[in-house]
């Protein structure tokens, strides 16, 4: 990265400013002087006319120069860009899997195939070569394998995976993301795994998705750079048009209904025969969305069952006194009632795995009269022990709760999978936690409080005014969105930060030669330099937030912290440029005045802020106990435990249908969960809490 001393464009900045703080001087000095004579006149035309025609010509030059400077450094940015993404991308799936325990004891050896269900949503193989009579591609395999059998000879290294909920799909294309990684050349993509559930086809084509995610989720990404024909766009854009990366995209079925079929005719529009990509899916949402058309050029393959001798070496090996295990593995080898098949998705395996680990557990409660025959009981069965077994367990640093704090956990999961449920998003983002918009009610408390500036300054009248249009502004302005989908804490930050630090430069020059002509031109030198000081590190602010490391894993907590840290500079360093600024207009200027417009200044960048808002909502959401106080360490507490995932910036249920169990649950009275104690089933209902 250039120093910014070498950047044209900082220096053109300066020029500006010098320019605007010798034209105010120079109109301070004809004040002075007066313009009596005609030769002055034609002095000072000419003089006007000269230095405007040299600092155009000097402007012009620097934004040649810096487009030059930008053209020339397309392809370093690209090459480091792709770099640091892949090593993000390692960062963040390699504590993924780690946190879901895959390899506890061992992977679920997964196996998949094309079967005559997949061939039967599947595109013919000439089709997917692009040449006819070209054959079949062998593409059965187990884990361990699969990034193999993807990059296999002959592979188009395109893939939808379809199979039955809790097959695995997540876990085994987040070990393809990790084996690509491991194996991939530098001029190889970079596979990037994205959850698609929140993707709207018909707002967005697939690569503007991708690209927006990208974005999102790594703020360098969002740079703007010129494109081939002149025009910018975003790194992000510029990856994922050149080929720089490979879209793993899981969740297919997670997607609203009425998307889907759209959704197909979207990846056909851009997956030409070299375009790499990985799709997930379970079976029947596939099937119905390729009765509107089948996914062009790729090989479809179905997760098969586990077999029995598997599920019962995963379940016994490793855990306290397996002789527990023999009633349970003696009807698993027999193939009775519904038990078997069941426990034949890694899933449940698990679950079940979890539930029974310890040994004073007692696994033969897989075998009551009402779930050896129902498969939908004894699904809910391992999910209602879930959570208060893994909060019940140490893991890692985090100590094992009590049976109340388990169960208020439960209770808070609960409510914001019954929340998610309303708003139909597997997505828990942390800015999205509020019941209701938040912005708009900080924005009138900065107008109430600039209302009250008014007053002081402007009397009773003018201040009641002054206040009530301060506050429906106010109201306004905070309300106007700052993330309209995901883009929020990346592009639309770093394409707009650039714009305060330029006002700031304005303003300070603005300011100057205000000063200059009302007080005299100590005060004015003394308020440009003020103003073109904070407006510089604004500049530079704005320049430094293009270029933080994309290198690190992106995270919940990561992306709260960056924003807070933005919020915090932006409100003290505008709140003291303004407070001095009053100060500099009048000498005079009243303490509590100037301290009113410093706490108005940080509260308006506090609420446009995301973090801001989000203050508010967690200590709403604690007062009415329907979350912890420490929501985020609360969130980081599940997803240590096995209860949440992390998919980029925000938090997921570890499967979606263990969210809709805690949702349904959380709806259930007191007296009607209570009574499942007596049966092992544990209270959902918080105590305490």
């Amino acid at each position: 990265m250039r120093r910014w001393w070498r950047r044209p464009r900082v220096w053109f900045v300066v020029v500006v400013v010098a320019a605007l703080t010798g034209y105010s001087g120079w109109t301070r000095f004809l004040r002075g002087e007066g313009r009596a004579k005609a030769d002055q006149w034609s002095s000072t035309i000419g003089f006007y006319l000269a230095s405007l025609l040299a600092l155009v010509s000097l402007l012009v030059w620097l934004w040649r120069k810096e487009s030059t400077a930008a053209g020339s450094g397309v392809t370093g940015a690209v090459d480091a860009a792709v770099a640091a993404l892949a090593r993000a991308q390692q960062e963040q799936w390699s504590a993924e899997e780690a946190a879901r325990k895959v390899s506890d004891p061992w992977p679920l050896p997964v196996r998949w195939a094309v079967t005559a269900r997949s061939r039967a949503v599947m595109v013919s193989w000439p089709s997917i070569h692009g040449a006819p009579g070209t054959g079949a591609v062998p593409l059965d395999g187990t884990f361990p394998d699969v990034a193999e059998v993807f990059l296999r000879d002959g592979s188009p290294r395109r893939l939808a995976v379809i199979g039955e909920p809790g097959t695995g799909k997540s876990t085994l294309v987040l070990r393809l993301t990790l084996d690509l990684l491991a194996r991939r050349a530098p001029a190889d993509p970079v596979p990037v795994l994205l959850s698609i559930s929140g993707w709207h086809p018909a707002a967005d084509g697939l690569d503007e998705w991708i690209a927006d995610r990208l974005a999102t989720d790594n703020r360098t990404l969002a740079r703007l750079v010129p494109g081939p024909d002149g025009t910018h766009r975003t790194l992000a854009q510029e990856l994922v048009a050149t080929g720089r990366v490979l879209p793993i995209l899981d969740g297919f079925d997670e997607m609203a209904s009425e998307h889907r079929s759209s959704a197909i005719a979207a990846i056909n529009d851009v997956l030409g025969p070299r375009r790499q990509l990985v799709l997930t899916s379970r079976s029947t949402e596939y099937e119905e969305a390729a009765g509107f058309g089948l996914l062009a050029k790729t090989p479809v393959v179905e997760i098969l069952p586990l077999p029995v001798g598997d599920v019962i070496a995963y379940l016994v090996d490793g855990t306290e006194r397996p002789a527990r295990w023999r009633e349970v593995t003696g009807a698993l080898e027999r193939g009775e009632g519904v038990l078997a098949e069941t426990l034949s998705t890694p899933l449940m395996a698990q679950l079940a795995r979890v539930a029974y680990q310890q040994a004073g557990t007692d696994p033969n409660e897989l075998l009551a009269a009402d779930r050896s025959t129902d498969r939908t009981a004894l699904e809910q069965h391992l999910f209602a022990r879930f959570v208060p077994v893994v909060y019940g367990t140490s893991v890692g640093d985090r100590p094992r709760r009590s049976p109340a704090e388990a169960q208020a956990a439960l209770a808070w999961l609960g409510r914001l999978a019954r929340r998610m449920e309303g708003r139909k998003t597997l997505d828990l983002a942390w800015w999205e936690l509020g019941p209701w918009p938040v912005r708009p009610f900080v924005g009138l408390l900065c107008g109430a409080a600039f209302g009250l500036v008014a007053l002081a300054a402007l009397g009773a009248v003018g201040g009641a005014v002054g206040g009530g249009v301060a506050a429906a502004f106010l109201g306004f302005l905070t309300s106007l969105p700052t993330r309209p989908q995901r883009l929020d804490l990346a592009q639309v930050r770093a394409r707009t930060l650039l714009i305060p630090g330029s006002a700031a430069l304005l303003v300070g020059a603005t300011l100057g030669a205000s000063v200059t002509i009302r007080s005299g031109a100590g005060y004015g030198l003394v308020a440009g330099l003020v103003g073109a000081v904070a407006g510089f590190a604004f500049f530079l602010t704005g320049r430094l937030e293009v270029y933080v490391d994309v290198g690190r894993s992106v995270s919940p907590r990561r992306l709260l912290h960056e924003d807070r840290a933005l919020a915090v500079a932006t409100g003290v360093g505008w709140g003291i440029f303004w407070g001095v600024a009053f100060i500099l207009w009048d000498i005079t200027t009243p303490a509590a005045l100037v301290a009113l417009v410093v706490a108005v200044t940080v509260a308006v960048a506090f609420s446009w802020s995301e973090w801001g808002p989000f203050c508010f909502v967690r200590l709403y959401l604690a007062c009415t106990g329907q979350t912890p106080l420490r929501i985020l360490a609360f969130l980081d507490e599940a997803h240590d435990r096995g209860v949440l995932r992390q998919a980029g910036g925000v938090y997921q249920f570890r499967h979606s249908t263990l969210q809709s169990h805690l949702a349904a649950a959380a709806g259930v009275p007191t007296a009607a969960v209570r009574q499942g104690v007596a049966g092992g089933d544990p209270v959902t209902d918080p105590v305490g809490g």
